[in-house]
């Protein structure tokens, strides 16, 4: 991807995601030595408001800042393929920018990771994107039985910087700061708790984390990035979502994250975990409050109160499908 030079007047795109996210900009690095678990209260988190991010060259810590900000205040939601307004989601960055900066809302891997991919790009930063094939705990070959309908980004500070880095924003609960890459087999523990790594699979990288005390298989791509890819390059990952059939097509689902907390509306459920999620998972246990929303209406208000998603983008939301599927889908968000 490229990467324009940009001066401290950010173009109106940074300005206004920053927004979003609740971050503001400067061109020196005012928080650069600031251990990054003590400036993270974003929608939640334990931290201060007005956190500043250096435009002009971001460090590791501006990257974590932006992730957790991103988790917390952009959910990860499928509304549109359940009749809430602007309809199935869209490769068009135009689109993409109006659904999430304009109309605050939040979307999926395809949306969100290319969003992110396009703010981090602008900002100097190298950016590529990376397909990837979702564990499926009921599925053949391992659960690595179906095609790739994933995008995450390895993201480096700069062109001579060799470390590369696992940014993921659009996969319901990623880890919720940059990984390490490759890094294979390091267990890495990011802020909330969660336990990750990366094994090799024969010409291949798996990513775990750790749930319930053992090492589970998240995703799956191929060790040889090809770094000519484009948004465009996942259009066949985009068809495959769409299907009505996969899990986007049965069920609604709206996710936020937090250090702390989880907020999951799934179908007509909606469900708080934390806090202590990734710390108690050892024991396959932490603190749920649950609640079965007994009307569309009472979903619409959840989605705006919790997930800052206006009453307006939900007025031809169908619920139809969402109320007919089967109590498993999505059960683990």
């Amino acid at each position: 991807m490229t990467r324009p030079a940009m001066a401290l007047s950010s173009p109106p795109f940074v300005q206004s995601y920053l927004q979003r996210l609740g971050l503001s900009a400067t061109d020196t690095n005012t928080v650069a030595n600031t251990d990054v678990n003590t400036v993270a209260n974003i929608n939640g988190c334990n931290s201060e408001k007005n956190i500043n991010i250096n435009i002009n060259k971001p460090t590791f810590e501006d990257l974590c800042r932006i992730t957790e900000a991103h988790l917390a205040n952009i959910p990860f939601e499928n509304l549109g393929q359940h009749g809430a307004k602007g309809g199935l989601q869209t490769l068009d960055m135009t689109s993409i920018e109006d659904k999430i900066l304009t109309r605050q809302r939040g979307g999926f891997c395809l949306e969100l990771n290319s969003i992110l991919a396009k703010l981090l790009s602008t900002m100097g930063l190298h950016v590529q994107y990376v397909p990837a094939i979702v564990h499926r705990p009921d599925g053949d070959d391992d659960g690595f039985d179906h095609p790739a309908t994933h995008l995450f980004l390895l993201v480096r500070l700069d062109d001579h910087d060799s470390q590369q880095y696992f940014v993921d924003v659009g996969f319901g609960e990623p880890a919720i700061h940059p990984l390490r890459y490759p890094a294979l087999d390091e267990i890495q523990i990011t802020a909330e708790g969660m336990q990750s790594r990366f094994v090799p699979d024969g010409t291949d990288i798996v990513l775990e984390y750790k749930k319930g005390g053992v090492w589970t298989p998240r995703l799956k791509w191929d060790a040889q990035i090809d770094a000519t890819r484009t948004l465009e390059d996942f259009a066949q990952c985009l068809k495959q979502v769409q299907d009505v059939n996969c899990n986007f097509g049965q069920k609604t689902i709206v996710c936020s994250v937090t250090r702390d907390w989880k907020y999951t509306v799934a179908g007509s459920k909606f469900k708080v975990t934390g806090p202590g999620r990734m710390s108690m998972a050892d024991d396959g246990v932490a603190p749920v409050a649950a609640q079965e929303l007994s009307s569309k209406d009472e979903v619409r208000s959840i989605l705006e109160s919790k997930f800052g998603i206006a009453m307006e983008e939900t007025e031809t939301l169908d619920m139809s499908r969402s109320l007919a599927a089967e109590d498993k889908v999505w059960a683990t968000f």
